[in-house]
């Protein structure tokens, strides 16, 4: 119907539960993303820990395979006296030998055990950042749900209302309410979509 220049379509535009279920959302939304900031930095020190156990866990590889070495040296030297056998010019170079080979038999088991250790450290850690991952990425996708939603809440009640109507003005409104989100976020796309409706309201257009 058309009055004087005036366009009025007989449709009811009630956005108070479009602006309920989108601040609830936002909230949501804002809530996980904290959320997920906080299990980013757990997650980082978890597998910088995780790191440095590693290392430490190379460290004690290398030290174990040069003490090991050093160890096969005094074994060479013991199995040669024992070849010639033991006489008064070689006992002594035997003797010094014999002690650090043993010395170095004791640093071996002292290795073995701190890497141990670290194997059942680098073992929890993993389940730690495993754990986190796992957390980090249930996070994400219930960010990634709340955000559907989000965009999906552009659909209705507006853009519901605007389809009983073909003017030009409502297919603005559709246009908006449901590409607005996706392309200017949440905030942007609300306002426009208010500044769009007073645009109209403003020219005496009746929604």
């Amino acid at each position: 119907m058309r009055e004087a220049g005036k366009l009025i379509l007989g449709v009811s535009l009630d956005d108070k539960e479009f602006d309920t279920k989108l601040t609830n959302l936002v909230y949501k939304a804002q809530n996980k993303k904290v959320d997920i900031a906080i299990t980013e930095k757990s997650l980082e020190k978890a597998e910088d820990e995780l790191w440095s156990l590693n290392y430490d866990a190379g460290q004690l590889e290398e030290q174990y395979f040069k003490i090991n070495e050093q160890l096969k040296e005094q074994e060479k030297i013991i199995n040669s006296i024992h070849a010639v056998g033991l006489n008064e010019d070689n006992r002594a170079q035997y003797e010094q030998a014999t002690a650090k080979a043993d010395e170095l038999r004791q640093k071996l088991e002292d290795i073995s055990s701190q890497q141990d250790k670290i194997s059942a450290s680098v073992e929890k850690q993993e389940q730690a950042v495993d754990k986190l991952n796992g957390k980090y990425e249930k996070q994400k996708n219930d960010l990634d749900l709340i955000e559907a939603k989000m965009n999906n809440i552009g659909s209705t009640p507006i853009s519901n209302e605007v389809e009983k109507a073909n003017t030009s003005s409502n297919k603005a409104l559709k246009t908006v309410a449901k590409w607005g989100l996706a392309i200017f976020g949440v905030r942007s796309a609300y306002m426009g979509i208010r500044q769009v409706i007073n645009g109209v309201f403003s020219q005496n257009t009746k929604l």
